[in-house]
């Protein structure tokens, strides 16, 4: 943990919140002053004047002066600027309520307004034109990294894991697109043609992943399955409820109801899986997005590895107050159960390369609909996905297993993991390893060699590649779980919704040749 002094001591009484979730996300305690006897590792100045360079690394930022309007900022197209965010303009309402800066000879800017440069850097200094507030009461640290409102976080991040024994390194930048919905009942879904699509995505490089409905299991043909085997397939499935009735994953009371209904589901997965020969994720789409926090609770009892849905807390209106770095990091960690954010194809992008910059997979999802005019909506998304960087696109239960963090202390290796079970190479030079973790349960680690439990330092080996798991509740198979009671509406409205959406790309047919 690297001690960092915050002068002058009120900038940290006033910022209680925000440098208590800075600490954690960055491994950073911040003090009023240096423990004694010792140098504080850095020194971050709020204040008019500047403090002037010393014998360690100094952040300076100005108080905030003016409330103007949004402006466009300008981040340099190398040096310190992550690279998801070099050379791209993004509108921030704050940078502007300080006064530019005046870069000295030594310094680089690393942002600017028309008004003049707004963050610098010179070998052991860094300069911001505007500190940060504190954080309201219910706001998460993500908050201010966002289009719109970044500029005066973001140079305090970027020196903060400048220091040396630095911040944990993010896992790469991953992505995929979800598609709710399809089965292998045909090579085909409403506007998608899975050859088609296929073809597209290893053309135009990105992947592609199918929330299927365990209830569809009942058919599976060989002509669509073939688009989802082999290796490196450019398409997969994941799963999309059980019934894929109305808020089926919200109405459970008892764990025994949300075990049965879960249960049941994956019976019914493992079944695709064996006619079929595709493996699909165990990661769990909830049907239109709702989810109890008793359903959250029970996923990983079943082996379920993650949660993928736009809202962290979908039972709530926002993240609980206590919460202030949910959206921070490689995925949020609810109930026990990673969860993986989503956003629909159409939402906005802005911010995607700030949050590529905090480690966040992008993952962005649709219906068979948004392909009604062709899969340019995927091509053109991809291209804008693929420009942030290198971008690794993965099937769900992947970007789940990489969903960690690390750094090197010599020959030690630090993860933390926000995952349940996380596969992780072993880098040369490396003999030890330690692992911490947001879920709460027993740490096991495998390889060839065998399993070892608890968080370590545990002796590893270079080159090997390890299994590492979080063991969160007590296990339960599903084939041992009773199924919920029989009911033919499912069945029916599910056959229902499929016939109209396979017919839709002929009704449209129909329709635009009557005009």
């Amino acid at each position: 943990m690297r001690d960092v002094v915050v002068s002058p001591p009120e900038a940290l009484r006033e910022r209680r919140r925000l440098f208590a979730a800075l600490g954690a996300a960055e491994g950073v305690s911040f003090r009023e002053a240096a423990p004694e006897g010792r140098s504080p590792d850095a020194i971050v100045h709020f204040g008019a004047q500047p403090i002037l360079p010393g014998a360690v690394p100094t952040y300076s930022a100005g108080l905030p002066v003016l409330d103007p309007t949004p402006v466009p900022v300008t981040l340099a197209s190398a040096g310190a600027v992550a690279g998801s965010l070099r050379g791209r303009t993004i509108s921030d309402r704050d940078v502007a309520r300080g006064a530019p800066l005046v870069p000295a000879p030594d310094e680089v800017v690393l942002a600017s307004t028309t008004a003049g440069p707004t963050w610098t850097a010179a070998s052991s200094t860094m300069r911001a034109t505007v500190a940060p507030d504190e954080l309201d009461p219910n706001e998460r640290l993500c908050d201010r990294l966002t289009s719109g409102r970044f500029a005066a976080l973001l140079p305090l991040v970027e020196f903060l894991r400048s220091l040396p024994g630095r911040s944990f390194h993010p896992p790469p930048l991953r992505a995929a697109f979800v598609i709710d919905d399809p089965n292998l009942h045909a090579s085909s879904y409403g506007f998608l043609r899975y050859g088609e699509l296929a073809t597209a995505a290893r053309t135009h490089g990105f992947h592609v992943a199918f929330a299927t409905v365990p209830l569809d299991g009942w058919l599976t043909r060989r002509s669509a399955a073939t688009w989802f085997t082999g290796g490196n397939a450019p398409l997969s499935l994941l799963v999309h409820g059980n019934d894929h009735v109305r808020r089926e994953l919200a109405h459970d009371t008892t764990e025994e109801q949300a075990l049965a209904r879960l249960a049941q589901g994956l019976r019914r997965i493992d079944r695709i899986e064996r006619r079929s020969r595709v493996q699909v994720s165990r990661v769990m789409a909830p049907p239109h997005g709702a989810s109890s926090q008793l359903t959250m609770a029970t996923l990983p009892r079943l082996g379920f590895e993650a949660l993928c849905i736009s809202r962290p807390f979908p039972w709530l209106d926002g993240p609980p107050p206590d919460q202030p770095l949910v959206g921070w990091g490689p995925a949020d960690v609810v109930e026990g159960v990673p969860v993986l954010p989503r956003r629909h194809l159409t939402a906005p992008r802005d911010d995607l390369p700030l949050l590529a910059y905090v480690g966040r997979p992008v993952i962005l999802y649709g219906h068979h609909t948004d392909a009604a005019d062709g899969l340019g909506v995927l091509v053109d998304a991809a291209e804008e996905v693929n420009a942030l960087g290198d971008t690794v696109w993965l099937p769900l239960h992947a970007i789940a297993r990489s969903s960690f963090e690390s750094r090197r202390d010599g020959s030690l290796l630090d993860v933390r993991l926000s995952t349940l079970r996380a596969v992780v190479e072993v880098p040369a030079g490396v003999d030890r390893l330690s692992v911490s973790s947001f879920a709460e349960g027993e740490v096991v680690v495998e390889s060839s060699a065998g399993s070892k439990s608890g968080a370590g330092p545990h002796e590893v080996e270079e080159g090997h590649e390890l299994t590492i798991r979080v063991l969160h509740g007590a296990p339960v198979d599903p084939f041992a779980v009773s199924s919920p009671p029989r009911r033919l509406w499912p069945l029916a409205r599910r056959l229902l919704v499929e016939a109209r959406d396979r017919t839709q790309p002929a009704a449209r047919r129909i329709r635009r040749g009557r005009t």
